[in-house]
């Protein structure tokens, strides 16, 4: 019989510079963490329902084997009794040899949920790309493929991998990955079309398959993400050489609608990173065809930093960012999304900690959005394991999403976590700015004091406290400013970190971080 285990959240201890950005209306103090047999589990990919409700897959040890792994959440993160009866569900088959997991995820305009990644069903097939399509209550849907699956062989039988799935303007069905295509010993970028019953159309490619040899054939090359533009033509997210260097990347490419490659695009049909980035994890296309590659390569020579390059709707004028974390953590791009007003978000996973940059059309990070334009996770543990990557959704509110996995509760394996993530600080009020008040002592018990700004001094002004879900908890109103202002709280406040606001008229507020420990 399965059974699944939504893990209770654990006591993290607070710090004073802790960033909280995860939204406290969401599962347990902002996140999920999901145990399906107390082994190891983990997310890749989500998708925002247009009800709000969040569907995640990844792939989950059951039993004596890794089996695809789908579950559907509530807008405030309980699992959804009306999927599969208790939230979650396996792959096609949990008999096969190695029954697999999925890589990428899409909603169809339906509703119903397609999922794409990789399956071997016996000791004598080889891995293959698995497409599953699931109805809106968790089943199987008969009409697709075989049973509710497709299986697609590559070219010499080879092994092949599916990294990401979209739906296709006329309903088909693109997935993209790898395979040794050519039989040569090096892999290729591979892009496949499924008719809307799940099986190929052979009017894409050759039979369905697109293969493209790019840069180096004597390196391996691999697709990792798909979008598309206004007019179905496809942009995919890359990893290949153009020479047997480090430098010269192909990050990106575009096909027609008909598979074959768009030399019109970019340098001769391809995007090529400026120097040293490893490669493409992610892509995004914005309201005037733009793209926005996510990935990851070494910049300023920490371990791996987090990039974005951001094209016009034809791969040229590139404009590249990066986001760099102390010279020990590695960020992996993970996720990427352009917004309506012409920001671009990019998701990048350390094997512990979360960061979502946003950048303006120019590059730059935007102000205004968390602290210096970066939302932080590092309390929580949430990330990837190896190149295993998590997954980055935004609903209509800008409510951020991720998922990965957690190695939170000790002694269980890590877990599948999912994240929401306000663009603001929680208990941050609109226009002010963490770090420009000096408080002491902090961490504090009873009472904290802080230096007034010299300009403030002298002005009647209101202090206030507020919690970690942005109820205040603290009002305190002074006639003049002095020098310092000691804020007196007693013991009534339970301990965690809270945010102290000074507020003058005519100024904007003030703020910073406290913590208090008794």
């Amino acid at each position: 019989m399965k059974h699944i285990v939504l893990v209770p959240a654990l006591l993290i201890p607070s710090f004073a510079d802790a960033q909280i950005f995860r939204d406290p209306s969401f599962g347990t103090d902002g996140y999920v963490i999901v145990d399906v047999d107390g082994s190891f589990e983990q997310f890749k990919e989500m998708a925002v329902m247009p009800d709000g409700r969040i569907v995640a897959a990844g792939h989950g040890s059951y039993g004596s084997d890794t089996h695809p792994f789908l579950a559907r959440f509530t807008s405030d993160g309980a699992l959804d009794a009306s999927f599969s009866g208790d939230g979650w569900t396996l792959g096609p088959d949990a008999t096969w040899y190695r029954p697999g997991d999925y890589h990428g995820m899409a909603l169809q305009p339906d509703g119903r949920i397609v999922c794409a990644g990789t399956g071997r069903p016996s000791v004598n097939d080889v891995q293959n790309i698995l497409v599953v399509r699931y109805l809106l209550d968790g089943s199987l849907d008969p009409t697709f493929g075989t049973g509710g699956h497709t299986l697609v062989v590559a070219p010499f039988g080879n092994t092949s991998y599916a990294h990401d799935v979209v739906i296709a303007p006329d309903g088909g069905i693109l997935v993209c990955g790898f395979s040794d295509t050519d039989d040569s010993g090096d892999t290729e970028v591979l892009v496949v079309k499924l008719l809307p019953d799940g099986s190929l159309d052979p009017s894409f490619g050759i039979g369905g398959l697109a293969p493209q040899f790019i840069g180096n054939t004597n390196l391996n090359s691999k697709a990792h993400g798909l979008a598309l533009q206004s007019d179905g033509r496809i942009i995919v997210a890359t990893e290949g050489r153009a020479d047997s260097t480090v430098y010269g990347t192909i990050w990106g490419l575009r096909l027609h609608t008909d598979g074959t490659l768009d030399t019109g695009f970019g340098n001769n049909g391809l995007l090529l990173n400026f120097e040293d980035g490893d490669y493409a994890k992610e892509v995004s296309v914005g309201a005037n065809d733009e793209v926005f590659l996510v990935g990851h390569g070494s910049i300023l020579g920490s371990l791996i930093d987090l990039i974005g390059v951001r094209y016009d709707a034809d791969g040229h004028n590139g404009v590249q960012s990066f986001h760099e974390c102390a010279p020990t953590v590695a960020l992996l791009g993970c996720g990427a999304r352009m917004l309506a007003d012409g920001g671009a978000l990019a998701l990048g996973l350390s094997d512990e900690e979360a960061y979502i940059a946003k950048w303006m059309p120019d590059g730059t990070l935007d102000p205004d959005f968390g602290v210096g334009g970066i939302v932080s996770e590092t309390t929580i543990p949430i990330g990837t394991v190896g190149s295993e990557t998590g997954g980055f959704a935004v609903d209509d509110a800008g409510r951020m999403f991720v998922c990965g996995r957690s190695d939170l509760v000790p002694g269980n394996g890590d877990d599948a976590i999912l994240m929401a993530f306000l663009s603001g600080q929680v208990g941050m009020p609109e226009g002010a700015r963490l770090s420009e008040l000096e408080l002491w002592p902090n961490p504090a018990a009873t009472e904290v004091t802080l230096t007034c700004p010299e300009s403030l001094r002298g002005r009647q002004a209101v202090i206030e406290l507020f919690d970690a879900t942005g109820r205040r908890v603290l009002r305190d109103e002074r006639l003049a400013l002095a020098t310092t202002a000691t804020v007196e709280f007693g013991d009534r406040l339970q301990e965690g970190v809270y945010m102290l606001v000074l507020r003058v008229a005519g100024f904007g507020p003030k703020a910073a971080r406290v913590a208090v420990e008794h």
